[in-house]
């Protein structure tokens, strides 16, 4: 299980939301790549939750969304169309498979998550949890 969370930490439009903070990591399935990248190194069925709060710097539409692989996790898609810095809450869960081993193999990789700002810039308080259940 890992959970990591960011308080106050900006996103542009379209890219990753950074992750500042790891707060529990236990076992070797998942781990933090960098800042916005998570890798399931193991093959299974992880549930992934994702809550927290969003005010985007302009008006218009703010979203966020899982990626897996590079590919949108659509079930994820949270989209509001919002006024300038106000305060919106955001949250989901979905369960999302692994079908490969991340090892020690030149041709092993794991499956990357990415939690995406779909929309304008926007400052993000947001919490991740990811917990391998079979």
């Amino acid at each position: 299980m890992i959970q990591a969370y960011s308080q106050n930490v900006n996103a542009n439009a379209n890219s990753d939301i950074p992750f500042q903070v790891v707060k529990i990591d236990k076992g070797c399935f998942e781990s933090l790549n960098g800042t916005g990248s998570f890798d399931l190194n193991h093959c299974g069925v992880y549930r992934v939750t994702v809550n927290g709060t969003v005010t985007p710097s302009e008006a218009g539409e703010i979203g966020v969304e899982l990626f897996k692989d590079g590919v949108g996790q659509v079930e994820t898609l949270t989209q509001i169309t919002a006024a300038a810095a106000t305060l919106y809450p955001f949250s989901f869960t979905t369960f999302i498979p692994a079908n490969r081993n991340n090892g020690n193999c030149a041709c092993s990789t794991p499956t990357v998550l990415n939690v995406r700002n779909t929309g304008v810039a926007a400052t993000y308080n947001i919490n991740l949890t990811i917990d391998k259940v079979c």
